[in-house]
């Protein structure tokens, strides 16, 4: 569909509004927000964020329209969230290894068997999404650690995929962490 066609039938006809619904909307939105800031969980939702972020990454590598360098931007935040996770949640996901490949060699070799392994990588970075959620919304953190580590493993597999160095990526990673801290430093918005 073209934007031309798309301005043309939002234009044909005036479309009535409900108004309860906005305001309901807009009641929901301020609590979901009030309760985030009240509970600290502020940065949990940045987590859920750069996971959505990578899987974009990935899919638009997929379509080719990708770019190795915008996967590895997303994998360092990634990594950030993960740091946010474990900050509030005491989980201890390994992050801080230079290189983890050697760790998961078995796992990776079998995501190579399967002509669908990039899906699984999604569905991975999906699983561990909806846990931050349900941390989130239910105070579960269980499944945390597990879907984690399985995330780590689909990250490692990713770095292999598209070539993707430790030494980037942690390049990267420090520039944000940099940042993160001048601003917290200086008080203004993460």
């Amino acid at each position: 569909m073209t934007l031309e066609l798309i301005d043309e039938i939002l234009n044909e006809s005036e479309v009535a509004v409900n108004s309860a619904y906005i305001n309901w909307e807009d009641k929901t939105a301020i609590n979901a927000i009030k309760y985030v800031r009240d509970n600290g969980l502020t940065n949990l939702c940045i987590a859920c964020e750069e996971i959505a972020e990578l899987q974009q990454a990935i899919t638009k590598m997929i379509r080719g329209k990708g770019d190795k360098r915008f996967v590895s931007e997303e994998i360092a935040d990634v990594y950030l969230g993960m740091l946010f996770i474990n900050n509030v949640y005491g989980t201890k996901l390994n992050i801080n290894t230079h290189s983890s490949t050697c760790l998961f060699e078995k796992e990776i070799r079998s995501f190579y068997k399967d002509k669908y392994s990039i899906y699984q990588i999604l569905q991975i970075l999906n699983r561990f999404q909806n846990a931050i959620f349900e941390a989130i919304i239910n105070n579960n953190s269980s499944s945390l650690q597990k879907r984690g580590e399985e995330v780590l493993m689909a990250i490692e597999s990713l770095k292999i995929m598209y070539e993707i160095s430790d030494k980037d990526i942690y390049k990267i990673r420090n520039y944000k962490v940099k940042r993160l801290s001048e601003r917290i430093i200086n008080k203004t918005q993460i």
